[in-house]
């Protein structure tokens, strides 16, 4: 037995004999055996001689296997696989049949198994008379034991190649490389080179590729009169062929074509009767046909625009607002926060909703194998709306739920900041231009408020600097709600508002604490 059998049985002995054999050293109560043989059965187990595979038994083979060690005075032996006594004869082919295949696969090795098969039912019942043969699986068992694997049939390339390796192991100069980087050949390899030429069928491309000589070198040697004064007595040094240089003619041709080119491109395709808003290759070959009667290809005319210092860009959408003082309430913003005094405050508002309390969707890790999914129509169970304030100097959020976004909220809001901060000397507020931010309320209900405050001389005085309309990309609060959202309310199914509203809540309180414990935010002079 081979030493390769020798350790698959054992493998198989030795996993066989550890499944059951705590059975055997620890037996389970009476009635209790078919259930540990089930708990066995439904377990995975790796296999003894393909590793990264698993395997699993019935409880029948297992209980078989219990019973057959349990019985046996070598259990080991009692459970490993028995082995059939022809196991290692091949009886379906004798030692003629196998001369015969062997003979066979030496001259040609290409074959395949079944070819082989073929070719050898043919022989012995051609020259020997037999009417029966061995199976195509017997023939395929007796290759792979002998070793006997199909080789590829060299190509024309091949042949080829290995005629000018041959050459060059049985000449040693017919190739020199010499310090300056150039080569020189011998003429008895350009011969070789010439007449192996002369019988390729293929393209010359492949035949210098085949046997190392560039397409120019190969050029040179055809010509007649350089051939007949090869020798073989030295190495020929070869010149380079010269490259015709483009005469004037054609450079002016060329970047007479440019600048037709260029001329149409700066053109709109309607001009040329091409419904299109831009210009694309086939665009602009369709166009110069139909101007100049001249065909080009796509590919050239993409070409010919990058050289000229064109290329396809995707405009980019830039944030923009319609106010006509835009700059000015800009820069007043600005210059409030770069003139701030210690004692002042400045902070950035905004609300957020209504939001209603559903199932959202959003990124999540799951397993690769399911699917993310939520429905898109909900049963109403309610809707929250907020109002937050976050201040430039310690980045610290203030924040509130209300019922609505209306004066009233942002009136509740500005008291909440006032009762917060009382030492401050002035508190400047920043919102976007919504209704409800610079309405009759509101700036009512400040007037007399500042008054109050300087006439008790307790607390700061609130001051408005309002940002231009449609211009919330200007307001910082934005990130905080956007940071928020992708925090607690996306891939969420809160079941009412107040499990929502505790969820933000608790994220702004951890979000305060995080940032006043590890000084995350500095107070900067803020910059154009």
């Amino acid at each position: 037995m081979s030493e390769k059998i020798n350790r698959k049985m054992t493998g198989w002995a030795l996993l066989r004999i550890s499944i059951v054999g705590l059975l055997i050293a620890s037996p389970p109560e009476r009635g209790e055996l078919k259930k540990e043989i089930e708990k066995l059965a439904n377990r995975r187990y790796r296999h003894p001689i393909r590793k990264g595979e698993w395997i699993s038994f019935g409880g029948s083979t297992i209980e078989r296997w219990y019973y057959s060690a349990l019985r046996s005075n070598d259990p080991v032996a009692a459970v490993s696989r028995k082995v059939r006594t022809d196991a290692w004869e091949n009886v379906a082919i004798d030692s003629d049949m196998l001369d015969i295949l062997r003979n066979q696969y030496c001259s040609n090795p290409h074959w395949s198994k079944q070819h082989h098969c073929d070719n050898l039912r043919n022989y012995l019942k051609e020259h020997l008379g037999k009417d029966t043969s061995p199976s195509y699986d017997s023939v395929r068992r007796i290759m792979i034991a002998q070793g006997w694997l199909k080789k590829s049939k060299p190509s024309a390339e091949g042949k080829l190649k290995n005629v000018v390796i041959d050459y060059r192991l049985n000449n040693p100069g017919a190739l020199q490389l010499h310090e300056s980087g150039k080569k020189s050949y011998s003429a008895g390899f350009i011969r070789l080179i010439l007449d192996l030429r002369t019988e390729w069928d293929g393209s010359i491309s492949s035949f210098c590729k085949q046997v190392g000589v560039s397409y120019p070198t190969l050029t040179n040697w055809t010509i007649k009169d350089q051939v007949d004064r090869y020798t073989e007595l030295q190495p020929i040094k070869l010149n380079k062929p010269t490259r015709k240089r483009r005469d004037d003619k054609r450079k002016n041709a060329v970047e007479q074509k440019r600048l037709r080119l260029l001329e149409i491109f700066h053109d709109r395709p309607l001009s040329f009767d091409i419904n299109r808003s831009n210009w694309t290759q086939s665009a602009l070959a369709l166009a110069y046909y139909k101007k100049y009667d001249e065909k080009w290809f796509n590919s050239n005319m993409g070409r010919f625009l990058k050289k000229s210092g064109y290329t396809i860009k995707k405009a980019r959408r830039v944030l923009t607002s319609p106010d006509p003082e835009y700059r000015e309430k800009v820069e007043l913003v600005i210059s409030t926060l770069q003139n701030l005094k210690t004692n002042e405050l400045f902070f950035f508002i905004d609300e957020m909703g209504p939001m209603r309390i559903k199932k959202y969707g959003g990124h999540a890790y799951i397993h690769k194998d399911e699917d993310l999914a939520y429905p898109q129509i909900q049963p109403y169970k309610g809707s929250i709306t907020m109002a937050a304030a976050i201040s430039a100097t310690t980045n610290q959020i203030t924040w509130l739920s209300g019922s609505k976004k209306d004066s009233q909220a942002m009136i509740d809001l500005i008291e909440i900041l006032f009762n917060q901060h009382p030492t401050a000397s002035k508190i400047y507020l920043t919102w976007d231009a919504a209704s409800w931010h610079r309405s009759k309320q509101l700036i009512d209900w400040l007037d007399v408020f500042n008054a109050d405050t300087e006439n008790t001389a307790t607390g700061p005085i609130i001051h408005l600097v309002p940002l231009p309309t449609s211009s919330q990309f200007l307001d910082v609060i934005e990130s905080i709600f956007s940071a928020m959202k992708r925090a607690v309310i996306h891939h969420s199914d809160y079941k009412s508002k107040i499990e929502m509203k505790t969820a933000i809540s608790r994220h702004f309180s951890e979000r305060n604490a995080y940032v006043q414990a590890n000084h995350h935010f500095r107070r900067k002079t803020m910059k154009t």
